[in-house]
């Protein structure tokens, strides 16, 4: 969903910019797997005790 949209808004604009945006778009993935990961490991950590 993110994706379609940052790719919708990058269409009218310069490369320079798109690639800046490409850059945020994957560090927020990046940030997202993490959040997930430790999400994760806390439901591990509660369904253990």
């Amino acid at each position: 969903y993110f994706t379609n949209t940052i790719s919708r808004l990058l269409l009218p604009v310069d490369g320079a910019h798109a690639a800046s945006c490409e850059e945020m778009a994957t560090a927020m993935s990046s940030a997202e797997n993490a959040a997930m990961k430790g999400l994760q490991q806390c439901i591990d950590t509660l369904m253990a005790e």
